[in-house]
């Protein structure tokens, strides 16, 4: 029996080692989920808030889409932003670390509630940028006054003001 290297079982070793390196370029060409920050640089337009609320104690969510939510916020290269809303103008601070947002003690206001803090990127195009944050939290129910805690799920989606 020859055994050179053009033998099948020579073949098979060279096949699986190119598998594997095939496998491991696609896994490294994975999808990254950082988000530059210069993506996010720019002057955004409030297009919607979905906000969904699991109340402590209930068994089914409330969900409530805001077509109102028109917020402009200006997001400059050198970490400071401002806020225009409801007639007021507001400006603070924001870092990026991965693909999460960061904005301290400045909200967005949505018909329903405030959310601030801490925002993952799920979309950041050149036309669209899309924050999303979910944490436990309580408000007071506009209709009732009356304190509710739950968990809070915010969608807010902007369009890229171009100018």
């Amino acid at each position: 029996m020859n055994l050179s290297k053009s033998h099948p079982r020579f073949r098979l070793p060279k096949v699986v080692l190119a598998c594997a390196v095939a496998a491991l370029v696609c896994v490294s060409c994975g999808k990254d989920d950082d988000v530059e920050p210069a993506a996010v640089v720019g002057h955004w337009q409030g297009t919607q808030a979905v906000i969904r609320v699991q109340l402590d104690g209930t068994a089914l969510p409330y969900e409530q889409t805001d077509d109102d939510f028109n917020p402009v916020v200006e997001f400059r290269g050198d970490g400071t932003m401002r806020l225009e809303q409801n007639g007021n103008t507001r400006t603070g601070n924001y870092t990026i670390s991965g693909n999460t947002l960061t904005i301290r003690s400045l909200p967005f206001e949505t018909s329903y509630l405030t959310v601030y803090g801490e925002y993952t990127v799920l979309e950041a195009s050149t036309t669209t940028l899309v924050l999303e944050t979910n944490k436990h939290d309580s408000a007071v129910d506009p209709q009732t006054g009356l304190k509710i805690t739950g968990q809070v799920k915010a969608t807010l989606r902007f369009s890229k003001i171009m100018g």
